[in-house]
């Protein structure tokens, strides 16, 4: 049975909703924000349960039929919308339970309610589509959207309903909570009530943990030793601590309780109020040994890799980018959509009769995978090295044989051709380039190159002294984007053609100097995503590689998880300039800035250039 005088704390949101019963003035939308683990989830089914209790106080009588309907999760006018990907709500999943069923007016309740679950999953298509209905929905309608971090909802849905955010409990609260009714002694209930923060939820699952005693001695194992570890020996360590429940930013709040300790036993002195008070020895050493400095600067790392991890709902997926077919498969024309079913998947053939089977024909070299088909006249024949300088990565048959894999970065630039395999007049060559050549041309050598690597093209798109000159350019679009993760998109009111693309970045908003982008598309005349398999950069004013590659081709290499990011220290405008490899009409963009609830690199201020002809440098 769930019911307000169950739940600890939110006594703000309770009383909230008592008054507007009492009122008459319950809203149709409501958005309740709160971290994971926060009781969103118990305190929105005592509300519902209340809203549709058949007395219609301000309490949930626990008796009549809808009441009953609810403690089984048998209400038939509740609907907890469902999503089949884990980390995506779809905007069919949307109209189908929501936008849909949303017509048809109460069973037998005076609401008609809906709980969108992690609502931050939403994209894009999804949270337009339910914003229409949240703008015009029928009386009896009410829409609850729960989060743990509203950033990633369209400001247009959070100002259409009333915001509600999750305080934290009081810690007097959750410690009697831990010891009353857990039955936890004191010391592991101060433990587990300081490791929470105010999160009920939080505490509970670390302080029921059956592995309570192992995951503590995993942590301090680390900690013990980290002065003395690298960084790769700790993100080790960390990822081997896996098998136990809690998620990585629960060992995270561990190791920043471990370094409070060593903070507060710095400032006081009295092991007393230390957390880990048996490892008082490793604690007074490791004091000892760091500045207070030190200790807030691993402290304010270990809170951005949290905000980074609990922001990015995408991490996991991010991180192993899976690729490959994962749903169904879809024909699109302008006017239909088709599901192919029956198809197979199977590996690329690498032998000569599907090569030599294509359909060929005269034509100019290309960027992207090709068959290139020739023949050639001898007049004597002998063992020959076949130049491969100019191509880039692939096969080559000669008359039906197989001569090999090349790959333009070297360090071997020739492959061997027996003479015995070459014939007196016409031959014939099949070169597979997955990359594109420079120049579709092979020649023969009498001697190998074995030990020539290419040099290395520039990991930077700016060369040294290298600026763009913007001076008496005319922007297609000058404007502001919102704060706040997802996708965004930019309609210029109008269509330009051009081969190139320049975004210049004026300000982010939070003020700071980096600039970031995840993903970029520019849009065509009728608002559709352009092609990106020719796009090259030919300029950016800033690219972060000191700690990772976040260059800016990484805005068109369809992960989510790279981005584009300037050094720490250059300042603002930043731009980057595109090269769309032909000339296009251009009618918008879509943006979608780095995935972090704390917004580094967001832009805010922002113009767009669109030209036939190169920009000046």
């Amino acid at each position: 049975m769930i019911e307000f005088s169950e739940i600890i704390g939110h006594e703000d949101i309770i009383q909230h909703f008592k008054r507007s019963i009492e009122m008459g003035k319950v809203s149709q939308g409501y958005i309740i924000n709160g971290e994971e683990g926060s009781g969103k989830k118990t305190l929105t089914r005592a509300i519902i349960k209340t809203l549709e209790c058949e007395e219609g106080g301000t309490e949930p009588c626990c008796k009549c039929r809808s009441c009953k309907q609810m403690d089984t999760d048998n209400q038939p006018d509740v609907t907890w919308v469902t999503h089949d990907k884990p980390n995506v709500i779809s905007v069919e999943e949307i109209r189908d339970q929501v936008n849909k069923d949303i017509t048809i007016k109460p069973y037998s309740s005076r609401y008609k309610i809906y709980v969108i679950d992690d609502a931050q999953l939403l994209n894009a298509n999804a949270q337009n589509a339910l914003l229409k209905t949240i703008e015009e929905p029928p009386e009896y309608a009410i829409i609850f959207l729960l989060t743990s971090n509203i950033d990633k909802i369209l400001p247009t849905i959070i100002s259409r309903c009333i915001v509600l955010n999750i305080k934290p409990v009081r810690e007097r609260d959750v410690l009697d909570y831990l010891m009353n009714e857990l039955k936890l002694p004191k010391e592991k209930a101060d433990f587990c009530m300081d490791f929470a923060q105010g999160n009920l939820g939080k505490a509970i699952r670390l302080a029921t943990s059956e592995e309570y005693k192992e995951i503590i001695e995993d942590v301090t194992g680390i900690l013990r030793r980290i002065p003395d570890m690298t960084v790769d020996d700790i993100i080790f360590a960390i990822k081997n601590m896996n098998h136990h429940k809690l998620k990585i930013s629960d060992y995270i709040d561990l190791m920043m309780m471990w370094y409070r300790d060593i903070l507060m036993l710095k400032i006081t002195g009295n092991a007393g109020r230390l957390m880990f008070k048996e490892y008082y020895t490793d604690i007074r050493k490791q004091s000892a040994h760091i500045s207070y400095e030190g200790i807030e600067n691993v402290l304010k790392a270990m809170d951005k890799a949290k905000i980074r991890l609990e922001a990015n709902v995408n991490f996991d997926v991010a991180i192993h980018d899976r690729k490959g077919i994962t749903n169904k498969v879809e024909l699109l024309t302008e006017t239909d959509k088709k599901e192919l079913k029956n198809w197979e998947v199977y590996s690329f053939p690498v032998d000569y009769d599907f090569a030599e089977s294509k359909k060929y024909a005269e034509g100019e070299k290309l960027d992207a995978p090709a068959y290139y088909r020739a023949t050639f006249e001898l007049d004597r024949v002998g063992d020959v090295f076949l130049d491969m300088q100019t191509w880039g990565k692939g096969m080559v048959w000669v008359n039906g044989k197989a001569m090999g894999r090349f790959w333009k970065i070297g360090p071997q630039q020739t492959l061997f051709m027996p003479g015995c395999w070459l014939k007196k007049g016409k031959n014939e060559i099949i070169v597979l380039d997955l990359l594109g050549p420079e120049k579709a041309t092979v020649s023969g050598l009498k001697k190998p190159i074995l030990d020539m690597l290419r040099a290395e093209a520039p990991v930077t798109h700016r060369t040294k002294g290298q600026n763009l000159n913007l001076k008496g350019e005319k922007s297609v679009a000058v404007g502001e984007l919102t704060a706040g993760n997802g996708w965004q998109e930019v309609k210029f009111g109008k269509t330009v053609a051009g081969r190139y693309f320049c975004l210049e970045a004026l300000s982010a908003q939070d003020g700071k100097d980096n600039a970031a982008v995840a993903e970029f598309y520019l849009l065509d005349e009728n608002g559709k995503p352009l092609p990106r398999q020719h796009w090259k950069i030919e300029y950016a004013d800033s690219e972060s590689t000191s700690w990772g590659n976040f260059t800016a081709d990484k805005i068109y290499d369809l992960q989510e998880s790279t981005y584009w990011s300037t050094r720490d220290g250059d300042k603002y405008p930043h731009r980057f300039v595109i090269n769309l490899g032909e000339d296009v009409k251009v009618s918008g963009f879509r943006y979608l800035p780095r995935a972090e609830e704390s917004y580094p690199g967001m832009i805010k201020k922002y113009k767009a250039y669109v030209k036939s002809t190169p920009f000046n440098f």
